[in-house]
């Protein structure tokens, strides 16, 4: 029985690093657009795309399930900024900060962001896309599961992890070599009064 609780902790130890790995990589290139586009609003509000901050934990499931939202609850306690109050805030949000969770994000909120449109002019990079595939590369992680038949070893998903972080390293140049952001909100047009 001992045999199998240290195979089960290994295994949970190598989906938090992974998911730490791909999130912080997916961090690092949202630093870099942050600093080159209007979108400063999940700052300051803490709500931003987190308008369901008690779902949270419906899209973290698989073996490290428990230890992730732990992890998640210890990082959100630690931090000393207070907290924003309201029916749909983020726990894990702080005013003028942004998220505490740093490399513990869920796929929910990784896969979502409000200024899609600005990140695809001002950068090419088409976000829906990416965001269902780190999304997905997510959940394959978490869930050790490749589709519903097909489970995955943790330790065999090291190959496509790296792949995946490599891919968003690639988007982060891509965004860090882009011109200075000169995306302009669509004008909403005024009715007309005779």
């Amino acid at each position: 029985m001992a045999e199998r609780q240290i195979d089960v902790d290994s295994k949970v130890v190598q989906i938090i690093d992974q998911t730490e790995r791909l999130v912080s990589a997916w961090n690092e290139m949202f630093e870099q657009i942050s600093t080159r586009t209007s979108g400063e609003w999940w700052k300051s509000n803490g709500v931003g795309s987190c308008t369901h901050p008690y779902s949270v934990s419906d899209v973290i499931d698989g073996i490290a399930k428990d230890a992730i939202l732990k992890l998640m609850e210890k990082r959100s306690q630690d931090n000393d900024l207070p907290r924003i109050e309201g029916r749909y805030t983020c726990p894990f949000h702080r005013a003028n900060f942004g998220c505490v969770l740093e490399g513990l994000k869920p796929p929910k909120c990784v896969a979502h962001i409000d200024n899609k449109d600005e990140i695809r002019a001002g950068f090419g990079i088409n976000y829906f896309d990416f965001a269902l595939d780190v999304y997905a590369a997510l959940r394959r992680i978490q869930f050790s599961r490749i589709d519903d038949e097909t489970l995955v070893d943790p330790f065999a998903n090291e190959k496509f992890v790296e792949q995946t972080v490599g891919e968003i390293r690639l988007i982060t140049d891509q965004v860090k070599n882009s011109p200075e952001n000169t995306y302009k909100e669509p004008q909403k047009l005024q009715p007309e009064f005779a």
